[in-house]
């Protein structure tokens, strides 16, 4: 080493250096955090997706890129190099991930992608946003858990997401089912594939068989000149979700069975067997073996379904999970409104005592109305709905003590009330009862009352 350079002054020359690379390199790079959060992107990383660093910041990596080995490489702290995907139009993209280290602590990881034609920069860009209406949306990354209960459901439903099977997620309405599916997609092997949602319950039941299986040209009357592919041959080679799964007609039900069964689908007025290549995920918040027993739901189709069960607990029985849901969904309204609220201790032990029947959906929906309504950049008792504070300490020693100051300070308001019109009316009381708008005899009641012992 050169005497006149000191060791501090040639550790900032590499420190300078490594920045003009990272901003100056041909190939799109990007720094995360532990949480795989987007810390930095530099110029070629902006320009093959084409976004705005500012609208980057923060957001989980594996929403610009669905298929980033980075949560992996993150988890396991081992690099992977030279990972080789292939984009639709059969591009080699490669991507080299690496954990970063400061002081033996894992501080988050790196990606840097290459591709065969460098040149062309929107081929990365048509690879990572090809079908975006067929794109699972949410990672487990996104799936906020702090209790128990949610950590267990989470845990369970990344080992079923390492495999291949048919996975049946039953919970109420409004506790994540949807999310849970897409981020069981996202963690599997088939992330870089389709991820198509159906929800069952929303289609007619006469269009219900040409929507799952579609159909040949000429099939019946109204349909396409050049037929049309049914929602599974969309899914192929990635995953469905079948949504509120207890509501597919029974007619139907023998040809998913045989989906599951043959991997072989047919369309409507066609002879011919494709064989396809799909995963399925299914939902519903009914419960199936009532159906069975009802005979609306076929039992073979249940226990085919039911391979893998994932049951998402309801938000009463995970009362810990509030407190890291509230913060998530003031941070997005935040950012989505710029509409900013804060909520105190005393705020969250009152959303603890409510037992939120509408799960997930529900504090969302009020949280956003409570954001919205409330003039207090902190939020207040008086900012929360009647049916919330209702639950409010309900074995507070102090409640018997405030009811009572409360009933004592309408007595007093009613009898004054009551005092002024007499005197008014003279001591005559059929008039005072009219002034007042109350029967005659109510008026006695409430004499007899304010004056006990007295002939009223």
């Amino acid at each position: 080493m050169n005497d006149k350079i000191s060791k501090s002054e040639l550790e900032q020359y590499i420190c300078s250096v490594n920045n003009m690379i990272f901003h100056n390199i041909s190939l799109p790079t990007v720094f995360v955090d532990v949480k795989c959060n987007i810390l930095n992107i530099n110029p070629a990383f902006a320009k093959y997706f084409e976004v705005v660093f500012k609208d980057l910041e923060g957001c989980c990596l594996e929403n610009v890129i669905p298929n980033s080995k980075l949560p992996d490489v993150i988890k396991t702290r081992t690099p992977e190099i030279e990972k080789i995907y292939k984009s639709d139009d059969k591009e080699n993209i490669i991507i080299h991930s690496i954990p970063l280290f400061y002081r033996d602590e894992l501080v988050g990881g790196m990606s840097l992608l290459t591709s065969e034609s460098l040149e062309n920069a929107g081929t990365f860009n048509k690879f990572a946003n090809s079908n975006t209406s067929f794109r699972s949306k949410y990672t487990f990354n996104d799936i906020l858990v702090n209790s128990d209960a949610g950590k267990l459901c989470k845990k369970r439903a990344e080992k079923f997401a390492d495999t291949n099977f048919t996975v049946l997620i039953t919970g109420e309405s409004g506790v994540g089912k949807e999310m849970f599916a897409h981020a069981i997609h996202n963690k599997s092997k088939r992330r870089l594939k389709p991820f198509v949602k159906v929800n069952c319950a929303a289609i007619p039941e006469n269009l219900a068989e040409s929507e799952l299986f579609g159909y040949n040209s000429g099939s019946f009357t109204g349909a396409s000149k050049e037929g049309r592919c049914g929602k599974f041959e969309l899914a192929n080679g990635g995953t469905i979700f079948l949504d509120e799964i207890g509501d597919i007609p029974l007619c139907l039900q023998a040809k998913l069975l045989r989906v599951l069964q043959e991997n072989e689908i047919e369309r409507i007025g066609s002879n011919k067997i494709l064989t396809i290549d799909v995963r399925v995920i299914a939902a519903t918040n009914c419960n199936l073996k009532e159906k069975v027993l009802q005979g609306t739901f076929r039992e073979d189709l249940f226990y085919r379904l039911n391979f893998l069960n994932l049951e998402i607990p309801p938000l009463r029985t995970r009362k810990g999970d509030i407190a890291v849901l509230v913060k998530s969904i003031q941070n997005n309204f935040y950012k989505k409104y710029n509409i900013k609220r804060f909520f105190p201790d005393d705020i969250l032990k009152a959303l603890y005592s409510y037992d939120w029947p509408g799960n997930i959906r529900e504090l969302t929906n009020i949280l956003g109305r409570i954001m919205v309504t409330s003039k207090n950049e902190i939020i207040t008792m008086d900012d929360l709905p009647d049916f919330i504070l209702k639950n409010c300490h309900p074995n507070d020693p102090n409640k018997n003590v405030h009811d009572k100051l409360l009933k004592d300070s309408i007595y007093k308001t009613e009898s004054k009330l009551i005092m002024d019109t007499l005197i008014k009316n003279n001591f005559n009381k059929s008039k005072t009862a009219r002034t007042l708008g109350i029967p005659r005899m109510t008026l006695y009641r409430k004499l007899k009352k304010l004056f006990p012992g007295e002939n009223n």
